[in-house]
């Protein structure tokens, strides 16, 4: 495991997930994007598509090539990403569902940062 490597997909997916919350939730804060949807499906969606491309990339060399990696890593980056930003906007903190997933969520990450196969 690289672990240098992983850590740079880490950023690619944070940043891809942080674009992606404000695409889809913007329009909870601010009136505008309630009226301009597709413009921001296309303006944002580009580059975290991008994002999430070349952070898979790194993911692949991070872990020899584990295309499971691939697909778990940067879901597990959007859970802790949602969780934060929708704690930090919209002040909705974690009840004991939504905190048992995040443990559930973090176990899977660390197995898959700690197990080797």
């Amino acid at each position: 495991m690289n672990y240098r490597e992983l850590g740079i997909a880490s950023l690619y997916f944070i940043l891809g997930h942080l674009i992606l919350w404000f695409q889809a939730n913007s329009q909870f804060i601010w009136e505008w994007p309630k009226h301009h949807k597709i413009l921001l499906a296309f303006v944002m969606g580009a580059p975290a598509s991008l994002l999430f491309m070349t952070g898979i990339t790194h993911v692949a060399h991070a872990t020899g090539n584990d295309m499971w990696a691939t697909r778990i890593w940067p879901s597990l980056i959007g859970t802790l990403v949602f969780m934060t930003m929708t704690y930090l906007i919209f002040e909705q903190g974690l009840n004991l569902k939504n905190g048992i997933c995040l443990l559930l969520t973090l176990a899977v990450l660390g197995i898959q940062v700690f197990w080797k196969n």
